[in-house]
């Protein structure tokens, strides 16, 4: 079986290219240190940062092509870029990574018939599992288990009117009003809705929501609430 990766929507082998070996999927975590004032003493926290995913790659002719078209195809698709896509391949299966390219292509030998070269993603630090990208409609009560070792940052969407309380495990936020329509993504912090920020209208209480390795309930309340839908987006470093 030939390794490949997937980006924006092609898959590497479609375009006759190999993945000749690849560095692993890793996360850059560093320790911080944050003193409290008043107390002498300093909470260890972790932070998380992107990492290089790396690609030592194979470009085969194909057809009545050369291999300089070959190869000119395949740098305009991996053009330079700062917008992240999903990024998947061969050695991670039912997991993807949020990745652009800093660089594009880095053609390293041409041959006769074909041309080495290595491709260099820039990803954020978690993988997420495909099937945490499916909305699932949430009933009162509803218990959703997490199969990661990592907590996961849902994005919610309620629909209706009025004020209501979303309780996800321990933790609760508060919206005002739901207004019609109002999204809460939990992983950038942010509250919208199809027009504009929806920010003033949620108040939490303490942190923002995860979804712990484990089972979660979710529950809530608002006589104007008519849908409240939640994708758990599982992730793991």
């Amino acid at each position: 079986m030939f390794n490949y990766f997937h980006y924006r929507g092609v898959c590497s082998l479609d375009l006759g290219v190999l993945v000749s070996d690849a560095e692993p999927w890793t996360t850059k975590v560093t320790p911080e240190t944050v003193t409290i004032p008043g107390r002498g003493d300093a909470l260890l926290g972790y932070e998380y940062s992107n990492s290089d995913a790396v690609y030592n790659i194979i470009i085969r002719k194909t057809g009545r092509d050369t291999l300089t078209d070959a190869v000119e195809r395949v740098r305009r698709w991996l053009l330079p870029d700062v917008d992240y896509s999903p990024l998947r391949d061969s050695y991670n299966p039912g997991y993807y990574r949020r990745a652009y390219l800093p660089g594009g292509l880095a053609v390293t030998r041409d041959g006769l018939h074909e041309a080495v070269a290595t491709v260099t993603f820039s990803t954020m630090p978690f993988k997420y599992a495909d099937g945490g990208d499916t909305a699932i409609q949430a009933r009162n009560g509803l218990k959703l288990y997490n199969r990661e070792t990592y907590e996961a940052a849902p994005l919610l969407k309620i629909t209706g009117t009025g004020a209501a309380d979303i309780f996800i495990g321990s933790h609760a936020l508060h919206v005002k009003e739901i207004g019609g329509l109002v999204y809460i993504d939990t992983e950038d912090e942010n509250a919208f809705d199809d027009a504009k920020s929806r920010n003033s209208d949620i108040t939490r209480v303490v942190d923002w929501p995860r979804l712990s390795p484990g089972e979660t309930v979710v529950q809530y309340d608002g006589a104007g609430i008519t849908g409240v839908e939640i994708t758990p987006r599982w992730r793991s470093l």
